[in-house]
């Protein structure tokens, strides 16, 4: 089962439960299924009838706090996270980008190769080795760059 018929699917039962609580007039606590998109996850959730209605008022999610940290947490306890919506963390986002950019034809019709990490691409060196002891020793004279502003 896809991760959004999972939802969805434990969603309705989040709501069959509470609709049969409220039916038998039950207030005490409760188990509700956690509704991540995470495949094999079946925790089970303690809340009341009060907050459950409260949460699913506002159209959101409940989630175990053990599941993935979700970027749209609207709320923590000990026992739920509230969640607005279900993003993918950004890991997986990047990975799909480099592996959608790596599957499109580059010039000529050439496979463009999958970048580097982010954190290599951005500590890798911008200038030829040797050029930047180059540009440090020439005097101010060969730098217009540096020179104050009144001199231009």
């Amino acid at each position: 089962m896809d991760a959004r018929r999972r939802t969805t699917l434990f969603r309705e039962v989040n709501e069959r439960i509470d609709e049969l609580l409220h039916v038998y007039g039950a207030e005490e606590e409760a188990d509700f299924l956690c509704e991540c998109p995470a495949p094999g996850c079946a925790r089970l959730l303690p809340l009341r009838r009060e907050e459950f209605e409260r949460i699913r008022a506002t159209g959101a999610f409940i989630v175990a706090p053990e599941c993935p940290r979700w970027v749209t947490a609207l709320e923590r306890t000990a026992e739920y996270v509230v969640v607005g919506e279900f993003r993918p963390p950004l890991a997986a986002v990047i990975r799909g980008a480099a592996a959608a950019a790596a599957s499109r034809p580059g010039p000529a019709g050439a496979r463009v190769a999958p970048s580097r990490s982010v954190s290599r691409a951005l500590s890798a060196p911008r200038v030829a080795p040797g050029a930047w002891a180059a540009h440090r020793s020439a005097s101010p004279q060969d730098r217009p760059w540096s020179a104050p502003a009144a001199a231009w």
